[in-house]
C-alpha cells in the first residue's frame, strides 16, 4: 500500500468511528475541490458529525454517572455485608 492509501483508510475509519455512515463518507471523498462549493460542503458536513458525537459523548457520560452512582450503592451494600 502507498502512502496514500493508508491515509485514506485512516480517514475512512476515524468518519467511521465518529458515526459517518460509509455513503456519506463516500459523498465527502468524492465531493469537488476544485469548485467553491467543495470544501464548504465539506466542512458543513464535518462540523454537523461533531454536533452528534459532542451530544452522543454528553449522552454516554450521563450514563456513565448513573452507572457511578449504582455501583457506589452496591459496594457500600457488600461493605456492610462484609461486616
Amino acid at each position: 500500500y502507498s502512502k496514500q492509501d493508508i491515509e485514506r483508510i485512516n480517514f475512512i475509519t476515524c468518519m467511521k468511528k465518529s458515526g459517518f455512515k460509509l455513503e456519506d463518507i463516500q459523498t465527502f471523498i468524492n465531493m469537488d475541490m476544485t469548485k467553491a462549493t467543495g470544501p464548504k460542503a465539506r466542512l458543513e458536513m464535518l462540523l454537523r458529525q461533531k454536533e452528534i458525537l459532542l451530544q452522543e459523548i454528553k449522552e454516554k457520560e450521563e450514563t456513565l454517572k448513573f452507572l457511578d452512582y449504582k455501583i457506589n450503592i452496591y459496594k457500600n451494600k457488600t461493605d456492610k455485608n462484609d461486616k
